[in-house]
């Protein structure tokens, strides 16, 4: 049976806390919760889910099996290009990692993010390996960084190079910080000037490109003459 997956909003908590609960029964729920969250705490989390940080139900026979989403980082502005995907598989969802994870690298490329990471328990090796399947490379081990089940776990740090449009990129870091568009417009002009300097205008057919531009040869006047005497 085909997998459905659309955007999840609000009124899927529910559906959402209980594929979670599934997992927390089952044993392996991706993260560290040990209970599901309370109807204000999804409210809560799904407010820190703007435009580029969508969630995603996956549906067979429209029942929910699997749900995914693209958080924020925990860093700052000149990290936004990066963004933290988690994944949550129900029982009858079995099977759909790598699928799940193939879509958000997708969503993520299309959202203009350049790099997806994920945080899972060194003992999940049933995710690890899907990631690692699907691309992520292991950056680093944590220890102890989780309390879990009354114990401190360790948890793997994987990463998934995407390939950004680094003009996009470069677009919304002018759009939500005039900082940065006022850098670029001074840089814009460095090298306006710097080119002028040079030697150099932009191509007529090609504004993008540089050429020489072309030299201004003084006319002659036709009323100079010169006379030479001759040698002796």
């Amino acid at each position: 049976m085909a997998v459905t997956i659309r955007r999840a909003g609000r009124q899927d908590w529910q559906e959402l806390d209980r594929i979670m609960g599934e997992e927390i029964d089952a044993g392996h729920v991706p993260g560290l919760e040990i209970v599901p969250l309370k109807e204000e705490e999804w409210m809560e989390w799904f407010d820190s889910h703007g435009s580029r940080h969508p969630v995603f139900a996956g549906e067979r026979d429209g029942r929910m099996i699997c749900w995914a989403d693209l958080a924020v980082s925990r860093w700052s502005y000149p990290f936004d290009h990066v963004v933290e995907a988690t994944i949550h598989i129900g029982t009858e969802g079995r099977g759909l990692e790598r699928p799940l994870l193939r879509f958000l690298e997708q969503q993520a490329t299309a959202l203009g993010y350049g790099k997806v990471m994920m945080l899972v328990r060194a003992d999940d090796r049933n995710l690890l390996h899907n990631c690692r399947c699907c691309g992520y490379r292991d950056v680093g081990v944590l220890r102890g960084h989780g309390f879990y089940l009354g114990r401190l776990v360790d948890m793997v740090l994987l990463e998934r190079l995407l390939s950004p449009d680094l003009e996009q990129l470069r677009e919304y870091y002018c759009d939500h910080y005039p900082f940065y568009q006022e850098y670029f417009l001074r840089q814009q002009q460095a090298l306006e000037e710097e080119m002028h300097r040079n030697g150099m205008i932009r191509s007529p057919q090609d504004p993008s490109k540089w050429i020489p531009a072309p030299r201004e040869v003084p006319e002659e006047s036709a009323g100079d003459t010169m006379e030479w005497e001759p040698i002796r």
